[in-house]
């Protein structure tokens, strides 16, 4: 992450740079190639020199501008992670194996897992989705968020994001497990958690639950079917799991 800042640091200076380089060589070269008996000459050429100068500079800005949201968009869920991160290691207290960054293959695609527990009550998949707060309507209280177990409701507006790819790396990673351990029916929970916001649902709804990062630990100490599986099947469980990391690393 710190080489990817240091690049963004240089590319927002030198990027500038770039246009009024060339724009310069362009006037020179116009220049070179025939010298202006005029002034109305020197003038046109000169013009036509800031003109090109002009039109790199707006390319490089809006090149500049989607550098800087894609980075602000990748330390939002890289500091979002980390948050969440806090709240899963007291679990290990309680007999669970925590993993980050687990990638895994879905349709022939990388995808990454955020957070994998494994314990007690069974695998869980943790999803973290980071989201800013934006201005929002009548009536909505702009640090909540409701959940009907289909979609969001934001002060903003509504949408799914994050719901579907939870579901997606719960049923991937359970796949991968079973077919690694020819284990038959492992629990996989998928969980979805958004830093920051208040979550309003009506009731506990399931794949994915969504809870905020503080309530991940009382959501799964308090599964009914406590304990689901045994010792030696966590750490069958978890063996494959760091197997995989290891050939990742």
């Amino acid at each position: 992450m710190e080489s990817s800042d240091r690049f963004d640091e240089i590319f927002i200076i030198v990027a500038p740079l770039v246009p009024i380089i060339v724009g310069l060589s362009t006037w020179q070269f116009s220049f070179w190639i025939h010298r202006p008996s005029s002034y109305v000459e020197l003038s046109l050429g000169f013009g036509a020199a800031a003109l090109v100068t002009l039109a790199l500079l707006g390319l490089v800005w809006v090149l500049i501008l989607r550098r800087f949201k894609r980075s602000m968009d990748y330390n939002l869920g890289f500091y979002g992670e980390r948050y969440v991160a806090q709240f899963l290691y007291p679990l290990m207290r309680e007999g669970y194996y925590v993993y980050h960054d687990f990638e895994i293959q879905a349709q022939g695609k990388p995808v990454n897992i955020d957070h994998i527990l494994v314990g007690p009550a069974g695998v869980f998949v943790v999803e973290t989705k980071t989201r800013r707060k934006r201005k929002g309507r009548p009536g909505y209280k702009e640090h909540e968020v409701k959940y009907n177990g289909k979609y969001f409701d934001f002060p903003w507006g509504t949408d799914s994001y994050g719901i579907n790819q939870a579901q997606a790396n719960a049923k991937s990673l359970k796949r991968l497990l079973e077919g690694a351990t020819q284990l038959k029916s492992i629990p996989v929970y998928s969980v979805l958690t958004l830093p920051g916001w208040m979550i309003s649902q009506k009731e506990d709804f399931k794949n994915p639950a969504v809870v905020s990062p503080k309530s991940i630990q009382r959501y799964i100490s308090r599964q009914p079917n406590h304990p689901a599986m045994d010792t030696p099947v966590i750490g069958q469980l978890a063996f494959v799991i760091e197997e995989r990391n290891k050939i990742k690393g």
